[in-house]
């Protein structure tokens, strides 16, 4: 494969990587039968880890297009990144959202507290409910 590709390949994996070991950290488990319910801290957090975990991937493959599809954009290619980039944030959250029951149970709650907090809930609540 092509040099500039590999090092797109890794650098997107290195992203990836990254989201993955900060939730492992986040989320450490104090009981399998009965996990504490920890909370993102902030909106930063939420955005940074979709960011690594699933946004990348949209400029990664912009990139990978650029290099092997002449001609293939109809926009600019921050344009292309950003958007692409949005796309991927968005599915990460669908992502979140559909699965958050079972990451509740499991002792994870992607939902800032700051945001929970504001409308007057608990990661404990939502497990709850």
């Amino acid at each position: 494969m092509p040099e500039h590709d590999r090092l797109l390949i890794i650098g997107v994996c290195e992203q990836i990587f990254a989201g993955q070991r900060l939730d492992l950290q986040r989320f450490v488990l104090t009981s399998e039968s009965t996990p504490d319910v920890r909370a993102l801290t902030h909106p930063s957090e939420l955005d940074d880890y979709t960011h690594k975990v699933a946004g990348c991937v949209g400029p990664f493959w912009t990139d990978i297009c650029e290099s092997h599809l002449p001609g293939w954009r109809r926009a600019s290619l921050t344009q292309m990144h950003s958007a692409s980039l949005a796309y991927g944030q968005a599915l990460q959250l669908l992502n979140i959202l559909r699965d958050t029951p079972q990451d509740l149970a499991l002792g994870r709650c992607y939902w800032p507290q700051t945001e929970l907090t504001a409308r007057g809930y608990s990661p404990e609540q939502l497990k709850a409910a």
